[in-house]
């Protein structure tokens, strides 16, 4: 065939067939990407992987020496009345926080915990009973203010409330050893407790013959200060606190931590 037929003939057909097919191809290609792109759009934000985990929890300890006293001091008032019960007590509250700041308690540091004023009455004994019976007669009133104070100066506990009663205050109670910024002393325990969770989890997974991947969880259960308190009084009657020692508190905290296993 000669060539001038050919180019005439043959080869544009089979240019058209090439074409055709091409385009075929192409479109086909175009339609399978955009369904596979709907697809994708369906399952945005869909977690549908199921993740092996790993979760330690350990909990870190700090022993701290307090660097505080709280103590409650108490006044009490007996009268006929209930505004001379009041009157009076108010002087007695008023004498004794004025002395607590002449030995350098800071305002923030003397705290109203308790107020109350109350009726007394009177009572017989029940023959018949052997024990007293209140009678709807009115005696007398007792108004009574607590204040919770913090002493900073440990050495001068003893000083300040025999100071407290001598000015006024019928009771002394409640001490106990604290420590004034906790926060610190959480941190601590916090990064204890993690670093022991991370040995854990890696000699876990050492046993296991895995790999830990990345850290996909993390809760702390808060934190438990234990402050040892004591018993020890001091009254109007029962003269000053003897020497006490203030020992050590306890912080925990508590961490869980999850890692993902690759």
């Amino acid at each position: 065939m000669p060539v001038e037929e050919l180019k005439k003939g043959v080869l544009p057909q089979v240019l058209m067939i090439v074409a055709a097919a091409l385009l075929f191809v192409l479109t086909f290609y175009f339609l399978v990407s955009i369904n596979t792109k709907i697809k994708e759009g369906q399952n945005i934000g869909v977690d549908t992987s199921n993740k092996s985990t790993i979760s330690v929890s350990k909990t870190g300890t700090v022993y701290v020496k307090p660097d505080l006293a709280v103590v409650i001091i108490t006044a009490t008032t007996e009268a006929k009345t209930a505004s001379d019960a009041i009157n009076q007590n108010r002087d007695k509250a008023s004498a004794v926080i004025s002395y607590l700041k002449s030995q350098g308690v800071a305002d923030k540091y003397i705290k109203t915990v308790n107020y109350d004023v109350s009726p007394k009455y009177d009572y017989i004994m029940d023959q018949t009973q052997s024990y007293p019976i209140r009678q709807n007669k009115i005696i007398g009133y007792t108004a009574t203010e607590s204040l919770e104070i913090k002493i900073k100066e440990l050495e001068k506990i003893g000083d300040i409330t025999t100071g407290a009663v001598t000015a006024g205050a019928n009771d002394v109670s409640s001490l106990s050893f604290t420590v004034e910024n906790t926060d610190i002393v959480k941190m601590q325990a916090r990064a204890q407790a993690i670093a022991d969770a991370k040995i854990d989890a890696q000699n876990i997974a050492n046993g296991l013959g895995i790999k830990l991947g990345k850290i996909v969880g993390f809760t702390e259960s808060g934190y438990n200060p234990i402050y040892y308190g004591y018993d020890t009084k001091a009254s109007a009657m029962g003269g000053s606190l003897e020497s006490v020692q203030t020992g050590e508190n306890k912080i925990d905290v508590t961490v869980n931590i999850i890692y993902e296993i690759k």
